[in-house]
């Protein structure tokens, strides 16, 4: 599993920069999965669910689950420290490349945003068309 981190630029940009590259490394046989963090302590889910009647009741967690996918929401206490970047990792089901926005931890290669609108990643500088050619270079790579 291959860790990208996408640096640089601000929310919005990393998030439209996240799923235009995860269209172009899925369009090429690639599963990517997606690490991102919330910047407030919000609840995840929203009143009227049931998953968020059972967290306000006190469940320390909650899985929701079909058979098209599932998730879990863990209540760790508004003054309970994110997880490192290693640790959210762990939790996800293997895949070909993670992609993890915003996160400065030394974990992974760095793709940064540019001012100028271009993409630095690792040695090559990528000008925003040439997207296709970026996940050729991410699929190639160890």
């Amino acid at each position: 599993m291959r860790v990208l981190r996408i640096l640089g630029g601000d929310d919005a940009a990393r998030a439209a920069f996240a799923t235009t590259l995860i269209a172009g490394l899925t369009r090429i046989g690639r599963e990517v999965s997606v690490v991102a963090h919330a910047p407030i302590a919000g609840p995840l889910d929203r009143p009227g669910k049931d998953s968020h009647a059972h967290r306000e009741a006190g469940a320390a967690a909650v899985a929701v689950v079909s058979g098209a996918r599932w998730a879990i929401i863990q209540d760790r206490g508004e003054r309970a420290q994110r997880p490192s970047l290693r640790q959210e990792i762990s939790t996800l089901a293997p895949v070909d490349v993670v992609l993890a926005l915003g996160y400065e931890e030394d974990l992974g290669d760095p793709i940064n945003l540019e001012p100028d609108g271009s993409i630095r990643f690792v040695a090559m500088r990528v000008a925003p068309g040439e997207i296709d050619a970026l996940c050729k270079h991410i699929a190639r790579a160890p």
